[in-house]
């Protein structure tokens, strides 16, 4: 099978990561994204403040969609 790469905007908090945001076919598309998880997240969960946000590279057969991409998207 053949693997697949792309980009997500992603989240770590304490040993929990989520892949937020994505798929994009770039790092910059990515970041250009941060900071809108960041603002939903801090909105939305009040916890969020301790969260990591970043990027991230994933390859895989199936990249699957970010967990925010009904929402942000």
């Amino acid at each position: 099978m053949e693997t697949k790469e792309g980009y997500f905007v992603s989240i770590l908090n304490g040993s929990k990561h989520c892949l937020a945001l994505g798929t994009f076919g770039t790092k910059s598309e990515a970041e250009a994204r941060v900071d809108d998880v960041w603002s939903y997240c801090a909105a939305t969960f009040e916890d969020s403040v301790f969260y990591a946000f970043g990027t991230c590279k994933v390859t895989s057969v199936n990249l699957p969609p970010g967990k925010l991409n009904e929402i942000l998207l």
